[in-house]
């Protein structure tokens, strides 16, 4: 009896440390992702303001374009170095970080032969070309050592890293658009700067020859960890296309404004989706880092309810806020209001797919988690490309709650099966 009363008490300390462990680098994460996303949303209308239209245009689109790049290029290799570096084996952590900087030498080589060609070949201005490039370079290195930083567990260093990046590319941007002439290149060169501060931050201190094996470095474990984040670009690409992809739909067939009306819906839904990922880092960290996480179904499942719980209040607030000071304040954008509730709830099944995609990883089934996002924006393309002329914006938003909630179906079916099994 006295032993049975003994182990559980050391169960309900194991598992309150568990939960405060997680909590605490929830909150960490979050001072990192939303402090950061509070700034440049404060920011960024004045920015506007003096970089023009035309300018924050022209930004959009090369940031946007070396984002999808980034994704591309850098193969998700730092997603690959995460997962293994979770393992908490040394030698398995040698075998991704030595095979993963050949990936990515080899990575840059390729981009380098491509901006090389383009320099010579493509009417585009040689100096917008070449910080492009450049841009594009230290996003996928500086990407990859973010995702060592949380593989080794420094998740103080990772949101602080986070945090200084953002202060710096947000508050040099301000100066160089109000003081500077050349704005629109002031500004990517302050962002290149900014990735450059960003690696020597999370590079400094970082044990190298502790980590980089040569005798490591080989064709099969090149395989096995390409194999992995390759899949890992599909299911990326597919949340990324989710909302962009159906605006091309919406440009074809509606007028302009609608695609705006559906900007605005689609920015104001975006805050159901940052809340619902409060837990979603610090859990994927304690989960894929666990020598038994099939047994921990039920904890899985409490904060996942949690989660529930709280972007259902999430959105409960969103609506009724935005329906009291949008008519006073921005009179002209309550139409959107319209739209803002399947966008909301797209979020929420989004949000969700996420956390149950922790499973997927855990069991490195990559291409079967992008398989189920793929098939989700599929069906969402499908279903605004036939609803858009009867229904209009509503086919679309409703599309694309229907694609969400058909990733979040599949991936909770694998989730059941995997903690019963």
């Amino acid at each position: 009896m006295l032993n049975y009363v003994i182990q559980n008490y050391f169960k309900r300390i194991k598992k309150s440390s568990r939960d405060n462990k997680i909590l605490k680098n929830a909150v960490i994460y979050s001072i990192g992702n939303y402090s950061s996303k509070f700034i440049a949303i404060v920011i960024f209308p004045i920015v506007v303001t003096y970089l023009g239209l035309e300018d924050t245009g022209k930004l959009d689109l090369i940031v946007s374009t070396i984002t999808i790049l980034a994704t591309v290029l850098s193969l998700q290799i730092g997603e690959a170095i995460y997962r293994w570096f979770n393992t908490n084996d040394l030698k398995e952590q040698q075998i991704s970080f030595s095979n993963g900087i050949i990936v990515l030498a080899g990575m840059v080589l390729f981009t380098t032969v491509i901006y090389v060609l383009g320099y010579f070949f493509y009417h585009f201005p040689k100096d917008l070309w070449t910080l492009s490039y450049l841009i594009l370079i230290t996003n996928i290195v500086l990407n990859i050592f973010f995702q060592l930083l949380r593989g080794l567990g420094q998740v103080t260093r990772f949101t602080v890293v986070g945090i200084i990046k953002s202060v710096m590319y947000t508050a040099l941007s301000l100066l160089v658009v109000i003081f500077t002439k050349d704005k629109l290149y002031n500004v990517l060169c302050v962002l290149l700067l900014s990735n450059i501060v960003g690696i020597i931050l999370t590079i400094w201190g970082f044990d190298f020859f502790k980590f980089y094996r040569r005798a490591e470095i080989g064709v099969l474990n090149l395989v096995k960890l390409i194999k992995y984040s390759i899949p890992l670009i599909l299911n990326a690409l597919s949340w990324i296309s989710f909302f962009a992809m159906n605006k091309y739909i919406i440009a074809l067939n509606l007028e302009l404004n609608d695609n705006g009306i559906f900007a605005v819906a689609e920015k104001l839904a975006i805050g159901v989706f940052f809340i619902g990922m409060f837990y979603y880092y610090s859990l994927q960290d304690h989960c894929l880092s666990s020598t038994d996480f099939k047994k921990e179904g039920a904890f899985f499942k409490k904060i996942v309810l949690r989660t529930i719980l709280l972007i259902i209040v999430a959105i409960s607030a969103l609506l009724i806020v935005l329906w009291i000071i949008m008519p006073i304040l921005f009179p002209n954008l309550v139409i959107s209001m319209k739209y803002l509730p399947f966008l909301a709830f797209a979020n929420l099944f989004i949000v969700l797919s996420s956390y149950f995609g922790i499973t997927y990883n855990y069991k490195k089934k990559t291409m079967a988690m992008a398989i189920t996002s793929f098939a989700g924006l599929i069906l969402s393309l499908v279903l605004s490309t036939i609803l858009v002329s009867p229904f209009g914006l509503y086919g679309v938003c409703i599309a694309i709650l229907i694609g969400s909630v058909l990733v979040f179906l599949i991936r909770l079916k694998y989730t059941i099966t995997f903690f019963k099994t």
